[in-house]
């Protein structure tokens, strides 16, 4: 189907019209489409088949009523049953129907909650540990029908390059930068990462700009000839001159030289061409001068100028130039003006000035001193093509395997080499667009290369099985898995090392050295960007607003002491030198405000933002315990970032580890600018975002949405007695509803803890004049003073919930998908090998690729023939 596209494609070689433009836009979305169908294995998650049959549904009917549902009566009946239905959930109702086992995501959430410890409520009876194996494996096994010996990967994705993935993919295939964030609209997220192939939509606009984009990136990086002549480049700023004044631009007014010097290292013939560009400003100016351009003596341009705007025009010469050093020179001679009036025009703000050029020196000229282009090694494999048509043929057939096999990330089949050699032409006296003459062979070799990379091949993930024969979730065969392990760890394509290893179908006995070479590799800082950028949203750090005199409760005194020394002073703020000492102390105080308001700076918040990332890496890297995370006793910090937090004797701009002193709150991402920033309001720090945010990327127990007509946490002030009420102070008003109260419970204590921390990251110990009581209780039932201890308790106790929580987010990352219940058996192989491993970086990283998951694919539903 593939080929549908591409004819397109090759048709509009033929065709630049707007009907053949419409005709490709138009097959490529159809293909994609058709492709996407083909490629999904199975999205019927299960179905849930083996409890649509009486007898099935019957032994898990009976099996619930016999293990089950004493559990249940024992701890959630009270809210949860006899006609209760606390939170929307009745277990009458789901026992009600003919199979207790059909409301799929409701038991889902149970295992969620009871998991977590977060049901039964924390004062409640709770079941034992054996009570809760109990109630998970009847969930995982029966109503899930999950089979751990054969656990299900989950739904076929066709991912579509995101831009990074784009991006990252063109410089390595292509040896070029391609700039997707101007070129390409933004991508869409899915639960939280732009690599969600669910997200991922392509549309006919998209469509034609990955043709555009296929046309400029192989006409910029792709030779048009095998031997080209030597250039040199003499740029503007090589240029000294004999007038104070900058020397890329010389005035018309004023007579001036210009010279620069170059060298040429053998005796021959050389093409010069030196430009000569004119800038007038936008009024008009009277100023004219001659412009006399010569080299080595000679005068090769003598010309009188005046106002225009950016006129250009190019001296090119050709002359034999011996070894040795050179000279080219501008001279500027104004020509004076007799008429009335000029004098007043030429100072008026106008001017007219000659711009220095890049000079390029071509040569030698004689054929004998041609080279090869710069990156004809990257796509050509002999120097120049062969002479017999035959032999030539067979050249270029290999040239577009060695090429499609890279962009493709597998071998290609012989059938679609030859559509592209039909593409390319080779027999044809096939002209440029834009000239008479006819295409090179490295030319035509770039029209089938632009079809490549316009294919959905390329700009798809297409993955297949190993094999389809018996198993009913096959392994992806070792070219998608390289391309697994590249996209999850590099954000690219793979590189020769793996692609070498598939061919040999050798990458799965070596998967460990390879995760570790390419954790070692540069390349993985893309995965550490990308990831915790999105994960810990180090992304928004730089562009999320805040007002830090607002937050900060300065913004009435600065305006006070602003008006108060702008009045007192004629308009000036500094204060003069008989100022009286109250009008010192208020200049000074305007001062301390004012640097308060220029702590949150660009600089600082992409500090914070290195911050999150270098600590990250520090762990994953150094293969250390992934609760160093959560509590450390270390920090990474500058100078600069170590002022705004207030951590002393820290020099010089290079981020680095800084061992933190026992009594320091600091340590672990969570006290880290980059969280306490992203999780603020604009004008006040967000107990409820910061909560939140932990419920969801660190405990991995999200709340439910908040329920309709829920009224501001502000409004909650005319409520209180108080006339400047704390936060902990309203959110206990807000907690008294009971619409609130239950929701509030999970996630308050948990950004209270955080109140010490303002919206900009720094500490504080009081608010509205009343000393912070960060002391609380989770709703799991652990209790703690400060953030310290909650730290500690999130990194010992809740470990396991961290470790789940941190283990989904990888493992949707590196598959491109959103995980559902039919993930659970994945996640269970994940955690257990990080329990094994002591909760060590790599270890994570490992089990994610070594899980069903990650490993394997759904047998495709129906028959699909590849091709």
């Amino acid at each position: 189907m593939t080929h549908v596209f591409l004819m397109a494609g090759w048709e509009m070689g033929h065709r630049s019209s707007l009907q053949s433009t419409v005709s490709m836009v138009f097959a490529f979305t159809m293909v994609c489409h058709l492709l996407a169908v083909s490629n999904v294995l199975g999205d019927n998650k299960n179905s849930l088949a083996d409890n649509t049959t009486s007898d099935a549904t019957k032994s898990v009917n009976d099996q619930y009523r016999r293990d089950v549902l004493p559990i249940l009566e024992k701890y959630c009946f009270g809210c949860h049953g006899y006609g209760a239905s606390e939170g929307n959930l009745s277990f009458d109702e789901l026992s009600s129907g003919s199979s207790v086992a059909m409301d799929v995501m409701s038991w889902w959430s149970v295992l969620k909650n009871v998991r977590s410890d977060v049901m039964p409520p924390d004062g409640e009876d709770q079941p034992s540990d054996s009570e809760k194996h109990v109630l998970s494996d009847w969930i995982i096994n029966r109503v899930f029908s999950l089979d751990r010996d054969a656990a299900d990967p989950g739904p076929g994705t066709l991912r579509r390059l995101n831009r990074q993935e784009y991006r990252n993919t063109i410089r390595d295939l292509m040896g070029i930068e391609f700039d997707t964030s101007v070129e390409f609209p933004p991508d869409d997220s899915g639960d939280g990462f732009d690599n969600n192939a669910d997200a991922l939509s392509i549309s006919p606009l998209l469509a034609e700009k990955y043709i555009d984009a296929a046309r400029d990136i192989v006409d910029r990086a792709v030779p048009k000839t095998s031997l080209e002549v030597p250039v040199q480049l003499v740029d503007a700023a090589a240029f000294t001159t004999d007038i104070d004044a900058p020397a890329q631009r010389l005035v018309f007014d004023e007579a001036a030289i210009a010279i620069a010097t170059f060298e040429i290292s053998d005796d021959a013939e050389y093409r010069i061409l030196i430009p000569v560009e004119i800038n007038g400003s936008f009024n008009f100016n009277p100023a004219r001068s001659v412009v006399q351009v010569s080299l080595d003596g000679e005068v090769l341009h003598d010309h009188e100028y005046g106002w225009t705007n950016n006129f250009v025009e190019t001296v090119s010469v050709e002359r034999q130039l011996n070894q040795g050093s050179h000279l080219i020179q501008f001279t500027l001679n104004p020509v004076e003006s007799n008429e009335a009036g000029t004098d007043d025009l030429a100072n008026d703000g106008t001017s007219v000035r000659l711009k220095l050029p890049t000079v390029r020196i071509e040569g030698p000229l004689d054929r004998s001193y041609w080279k090869k282009p710069d990156g004809y090694d990257r796509f050509f494999h002999l120097d120049a093509p062969p002479s017999d048509d035959a032999e030539r043929l067979q050249y270029a057939t290999d040239v577009l395997r060695r090429f499609c096999r890279r962009a493709y990330r597998r071998p290609v089949e012989e059938s679609h080499l030859h559509r592209l050699i039909d593409v390319a032409e080779l027999d044809a006296p096939a002209k440029d667009a834009e000239s008479s003459s006819s295409l090179s062979f490295e030319q035509r070799i770039g029209r089938a290369m632009t079809a490549v990379l316009a294919s959905p091949r390329f700009l798809f993930r297409v993955e297949h099985a190993r094999t389809y024969d018996a198993e009913t979730y096959p392994e992806v065969d070792e070219f998608s898995l390289a391309s697994r392990l590249s996209y999850f760890l590099w954000s690219t394509m793979p590189d020769d090392q793996l692609m070498q290893l598939a061919e040999r179908g050798a990458l799965r006995e070596n998967l460990a050295h390879q995760v570790n070479r390419m954790l070692r590799d540069d390349r993985s800082e893309r995965f550490i960007k990308n990831f915790v950028g999105q994960w810990l949203q180090t992304r928004d750090v730089e562009s999320v607003p805040i007002d830090p005199l607002v937050a900060l409760g300065v913004r009435a005194e600065y305006e006070q002491l602003r008006d108060y020394l702008e009045s007192t002073a004629s308009g000036r703020r500094e204060p003069p030198e008989d100022a009286s000492v109250g009008h010192r102390a208020a200049y000074r105080r305007y001062r301390e405000i004012r640097e308060l308001r220029d702590r949150l700076n660009g600089d600082v918040r992409r500090d914070m933002a290195d911050e999150t990332e270098r600590h990250f890496s520090y762990v994953l890297r150094g293969n250390r315990s992934l609760v160093e995370l959560i509590a450390a006793d270390y920090a990474f910090l500058n100078e600069r970032l170590a002022k705004h937090y207030g951590v002393p004797k820290i020099e010089g701009n290079q981020i680095r580890r800084v061992q933190l002193p026992p009594e320091s709150p600091l340590g672990g991402v969570l006290t880290q600018g980059t969280f306490l920033v992203v999780t603020s309001n604009p004008t006040r720090t967000s107990p409820v975002k910061r909560g939140l945010f932990i419920l969801d990327n660190i405990l991995g127990t999200p709340a439910p949405p908040a329920p309709a007509n829920v009224p501001e946490l502000e409004e909650s002030a005319g409520e209180s007695e108080l006339s400047n009420p704390t936060l902990r102070q309203l959110l206990e008003i807000h907690r008294s509803e009971a619409l609130c109260r239950s929701c509030h419970a999970r996630f308050d204590p948990l950004g209270l803890a955080f109140e010490n921390f303002t919206a900009i990251g720094t500490w504080r110990d009081n608010e509205n004049g009343e000393s912070i009581q960060p002391a609380g209780r989770l709703i799991s039932g652990e209790s703690f003073e400060n953030v310290t201890e909650l730290k500690k308790v999130l990194a010992g106790p809740r470990r396991n919930d961290f470790y789940r929580c941190l283990a989904e987010r990888t493992l949707s990352y590196a598959i491109g998908r959103s995980l559902d219940f039919g993930d659970e058996v994945a996640l269970e192989e994940i955690i257990l090998h990080l329990e094994e491993q002591e909760g060590n970086a790599q270890a994570l990283i490992m089990g994610v690729v070594n899980s069903s998951a990650f490993q394997r694919i759904r047998r495709p539903v129906g028959n699909i023939t590849r091709r």
